[in-house]
């Protein structure tokens, strides 16, 4: 089995994007003196640096002045918690837009943009957020330019249109939000792009990281019902003691059907630990489960150990010495001293 790291890091919060009028002033003078403008009835007229200051002042908020305009903007916003892509964005002035510069898609103020919300201590690593806003227009067409955002697995949550002439202010908010993208869909006939952007990034509640080893039922069990699962490489972020995980968290698996507690047992030389499940009601069998850790009342799952599914029977193979497979008995008697024979399969 392939194993997926699994992070639980601390605390909800929001994070806080503040930039000084000391940078706000050094990086007017890099600004382009060209004027663009994604607006047909403003052009080249002067932004009010001004706005564009106490943008920058208010906490949290990414305003694109901290870069100089023309350019390219990927992951240079990163150690904030986002990563942008799409259609080659970059920095641009844009005078229909009060607190310009602004990030624009390629070709200018046509371009798709997007942004993916990461850990930012491990960009590698998507974290969800449960609200985010941002500035987009300048619109001269209703109804032409969607943002869209989306899950971790990239489904979609939502998505809506730009329902006001200028500059318009999107503030989105769900659960489990990992990226978004903003995009013509009609006809905005001097395109868009989008400034201010701010996000509240909802981390996990646990301090632990460590990933899935194995799941397995342990040779010689004489009871058929009864699985565990292993997990390795732990690691407490916080310094704390390894032994936490299971002296402070609880874990269980759940199907559509049934809740399971499982006792946890850790072994901090080795960096590891197990959860040992019994299914304890007829027909013994738990399908398509999903495994969470849990911290008082709030639990959360571990992602990467999905569709589990168990079948096994209540028999003591001591006494009966029957297998159960695939659901139905078989013939075949047990010769190695009571292994008792089940399935167990986990989706990638």
């Amino acid at each position: 089995m392939e194993c997926n790291k699994v992070t639980f890091a601390s605390t909800c919060l929001a994070y806080s994007l503040l930039v000084t009028s000391a940078n706000a002033q050094t990086n007017q003078q890099a600004y382009s003196e060209e004027f663009y403008s994604s607006s047909p009835t403003i052009q080249k007229q002067q932004f009010s640096k001004q706005n564009q200051v106490q943008a920058e002042a208010q906490e949290g908020i990414i305003t694109f002045s901290e870069f100089a305009t023309n350019t390219y903007i990927t992951d240079q916003y990163a150690d904030k918690g986002i990563i942008f892509s799409g259609d080659t964005p970059f920095i641009t002035s844009d005078s229909a837009n009060p607190t310009t510069p602004v990030l624009s898609g390629y070709p200018r103020f046509n371009g798709a943009i997007e942004g993916h919300f990461v850990d930012p201590a491990d960009p590698s690593r998507t974290l969800t957020v449960n609200t985010f806003a941002l500035d987009a227009g300048y619109f001269d067409d209703l109804s032409s330019t969607a943002i869209s955002w989306y899950n971790e697995n990239g489904e979609l949550l939502g998505k809506r249109f730009d329902s006001i002439y200028g500059i318009e202010r999107f503030e989105i908010s769900g659960e489990n939000i990992a990226s978004f993208r903003i995009a013509i869909e009609t006809e905005e006939r001097a395109g868009f792009a989008i400034d201010n952007v701010w996000f509240n990034q909802a981390q996990s509640l646990f301090n632990f990281e460590f990933e899935t080893d194995k799941v397995y039922q342990k040779r010689g069990a004489k009871v058929s019902n009864t699985f565990t699962v292993y997990f390795r490489d732990l690691v407490a972020k916080s310094g704390g003691a390894l032994e936490d995980i299971c002296s402070q968290h609880s874990f269980i698996v759940q199907d559509s059907n049934q809740q399971l507690p499982g006792e946890c047992s850790v072994d901090a030389a080795k960096k590891a630990f197990k959860v040992d499940f019994t299914l304890n009601n007829a027909p013994y069998v738990l399908k398509d489960a999903s495994m969470s850790i849990c911290l008082a009342e709030q639990c959360e799952v571990i992602k990467d150990l999905n569709n589990l599914s168990v079948y096994g029977t209540s028999f003591n193979v001591d006494q009966h010495g029957y297998a159960f497979k695939n659901g139905g008995w078989s013939d075949a008697m047990l010769a190695d001293g009571g292994i008792a024979c089940w399935v167990l399969a986990i989706s990638p």
